[in-house]
C-alpha cells in the first residue's frame, strides 16, 4: 500500500532537517512510566499551523473522538483490504475534525487541521 504524506509540504525526516519531531518507538521510559508502553506509539510531524490534515490513505472513517488524555481530537481510517491486510491509520491532536464516522475518503482528502 501507498501512503500520501499527511501534511502538505512537511519533510518526513527527523528534526531538524525533516518535520518528524518525535518517531515510533522513542522516549520508552517517558511512556513506560505514563501509560505502560514501550515507547511512543505513533509519529509526531509538526508544521506551522494552520495545516491542513490530509488522509495517508484511501478508506472509510472508523473514529472519530476526542480524548483529553490521550491523542486529544482524533480521527481514525481503516482502508480496504490489501492482500488480506488492513491498515488503521490516526491522526492524533487535531484543533479541528471535518469528516464524520462512515465517511468515505480518499488520499489526499482533507480530515481536519492540525492542532
Amino acid at each position: 500500500m501507498n501512503f500520501h504524506n499527511p501534511l502538505e509540504g512537511s519533510k518526513l525526516r527527523k528534526y531538524p532537517n525533516g518535520s518528524i519531531y518525535q518517531g515510533f518507538g522513542e522516549n520508552v521510559s517517558l511512556y513506560q512510566q505514563a501509560i505502560g508502553s514501550n515507547g511512543h506509539n505513533g509519529i509526531d510531524i509538526a508544521m506551522q499551523q494552520p495545516c491542513e490534515i490530509l488522509a495517508a490513505t484511501a478508506g472509510t472513517i472508523s473514529d472519530v473522538k476526542d480524548t483529553p488524555n490521550g491523542y486529544g481530537k482524533h480521527v481514525r481510517i481503516l482502508s480496504p483490504e490489501d492482500n488480506g491486510v488492513f491498515y488503521e491509520t490516526t491522526y492524533g491532536h487535531l484543533d479541528e475534525i471535518l469528516v464524520k464516522v462512515g465517511q468515505e475518503v480518499k488520499a489526499g482528502d482533507v480530515l481536519g487541521m492540525e492542532g
